[in-house]
């Protein structure tokens, strides 16, 4: 048996849920519906993010996130936007998929494959991609997406949390057991995990000293401009919530250390990336060590936003005798 996730999100009749009155079957499938879509519907892991790479002929260019995944994703899809002619493939999976587009950079191609998740779960880890251009052809990698793909149905467990909608209809008792009648849909209102999309903000460069942003000295901004952000809503009441700041790194050699740091532009809150000495053989992530807290939604305004703006996150870089190269950013929710 399966918990069949529909295309698109009921809408229950609230106004007939009335505290000392029965709930009748006509409410209470749409809410078994309503948690269903919730827990299956698609995921961002990274958001539309920036690389601009120009790929010379007969060369490849490697990008790197860092993204924390749900249980519930058994399929991932890539959504890179390209101009030109190669093939690509995830270190997931190595599967090769080949691309041609317009070589005319006005005529971006969005690309799009797929991978089989064979282990699933929701631990942080390295998603990465490679690009490779062919022989007497270039290729500029200009944004990358990741998406975990919508479920058309959910295992009647612990972890998918699906519910038998069979469990909803006229007559049957009002059971209290997982997966069916009342708790079903309850279990799912009440816990957090894969409610949402997890990507914040992320930006890759290709995984190279020659290519990644480098700084010698500093401190010195990695953007020109401020990142916006804003991290779910879980519970009336909350106004911030958790976000971890990670750095793909390297150093010149052996002696160099630096930091990557990102300046909370709402409340002037710095979280570091300290990267140890020792980093120089090759790129590797690190973390600010905290959960920096950003603000959430604001449902009672129209923005959406606190006080009707973002918080904003500058990111810095610095190095101590020698250089340091930053060839990823990545941003995401922490919350379960």
């Amino acid at each position: 048996m399966a918990a069949i996730v529909k295309p698109r999100r009921s809408n229950p009749s609230y106004e007939s849920i009335v505290s000392g009155s029965a709930i009748r079957t006509g409410t209470w499938m749409p809410c078994a519906d309503l948690s269903n879509w919730i827990k299956g519907k698609s995921k961002i892991l990274i958001p539309m993010s920036s690389c601009r790479e120009v790929i010379a002929a007969s060369s490849y260019a490697d990008f790197h996130f860092l993204v924390r995944p749900n249980a519930t994703g058994l399929r991932r899809t890539w959504t890179i936007l390209v101009s030109g002619t190669g093939r690509v493939r995830s270190d997931y999976d190595s599967v090769w998929h080949n691309f041609s587009a317009s070589t005319d950079t006005a005529e971006i191609y969005p690309f799009q494959f797929s991978e089989l998740v064979t282990a699933p779960g929701s631990t942080a880890y390295d998603a990465s991609i490679r690009v490779e251009t062919l022989a007497a052809t270039t290729a500029t990698v200009h944004a990358v997406a990741l998406e975990e793909a919508p479920r058309y149905s959910l295992g009647l467990d612990s972890t998918d949390f699906g519910t038998d909608i069979n469990t909803e209809v006229f007559r049957e008792p009002m059971l209290e057991q997982a997966n069916a009648g009342l708790y079903g849909p309850a279990r799912v209102f009440t816990n957090p995990s894969s409610f949402y999309s997890r990507g914040l903000f992320y930006w890759a460069t290709d995984a190279k000293t020659g290519t990644a942003f480098s700084v010698t000295g500093g401190p010195t901004n990695i953007f020109p401009m401020s990142a916006p952000i804003i991290v779910p809503k879980l519970y009336n009441g909350d106004t911030t919530g958790s976000a971890h700041v990670e750095a793909y790194v390297q150093t010149s050699a052996s002696g160099t250390s630096g930091t990557v740091v990102a300046t909370n532009g709402g409340t002037g809150t710095t979280y570091t990336v300290t990267v140890p000495t020792g980093s120089h053989t090759g790129f590797s992530w690190k973390n600010t060590g905290t959960t920096p807290s950003i603000d959430c939604s604001d449902m009672t305004e129209a923005t959406g936003l606190q006080s009707g703006t973002f918080n904003s996150l500058t990111f810095s870089a610095t190095s101590t005798a020698g250089t340091l190269y930053v060839a990823g950013i990545a941003v995401y929710f922490s919350a379960p």
